[in-house]
């Protein structure tokens, strides 16, 4: 793909080269997303139908390169039934493309599924298996005054749930699932707490956001 583009843009300006791409693409589809991107939107997602019609529905080995490149430009040009034939289809590589299929069906507003999904790769976080040794009102207190104390945030919520306070639990969790520098702890357990309110596409959010940055 690094030789198509620098011969792309090595022959720009040059008469007729487009019509030459144009051929040179039809006939090798495994570049259609590439020249997608190259061509005025309404072109474009007529080389993705292209390229899902010769390589996304067909029953081709289709590199990492090539899948990133789909996943990318479902989110304008594709849909939900391409997606779950593209998951069916590639199921072995679920650990790796999982976080962008549930992305891609957020987009579209299918949050169940995308909930769905998610849930069979990210657990709940659990506390840790030793209670807090510092008492309540001392955990309260600072989580009152020093809110950005994650450790103690932590702490006085597993105690709030060893006491059977769970709402109480839920408020300082999703309290800090709230701020925009929240640990992954707390974003994936926050995302469970959302998901059994039901509250599909605000779980899936915070998963999304737990794992921003990571690998797939």
């Amino acid at each position: 793909m690094d030789a198509f583009h620098l011969a792309f843009r090595e022959t720009q300006g040059i008469p007729d080269s487009f019509a030459m791409w144009e051929g040179y693409v039809g006939a090798q589809p495994d570049l259609a997303l590439v020249f997608s991107e190259k061509v005025p939107p309404d072109q474009g997602r007529d080389y993705f139908e292209l390229w899902w019609q010769q390589r996304g529905a067909a029953q081709v080995e289709i590199p990492d390169s090539e899948a990133d490149a789909f996943l990318r430009l479902a989110e304008n040009w594709g849909t939900p039934e391409q997606l779950q034939q593209w998951m069916t289809r590639r199921d072995g590589h679920r650990s790796r493309e999982y976080r962008r299929w549930a992305a891609l069906l957020h987009h579209w507003g299918r949050d169940n599924e995308a909930w769905a999904l998610l849930h069979g790769q990210v657990s709940e976080p659990t506390f840790p298996s030793f209670m807090p040794k510092a008492p309540r009102d001392q955990l309260e207190f600072r989580w009152v005054h020093s809110p950005a104390d994650i450790v103690n945030a932590r702490n006085y919520a597993q105690l709030l749930q060893a006491s059977g306070d769970a709402p109480g639990m839920e408020n300082v969790i999703l309290t800090v699932a709230g701020k925009d520098d929240a640990p992954k702890w707390f974003l994936e357990k926050a995302a469970h707490i959302m998901a059994r309110k039901r509250e599909y596409g605000t779980a899936v959010e915070l998963v999304l956001r737990a794992q921003a940055g990571t690998a797939g």
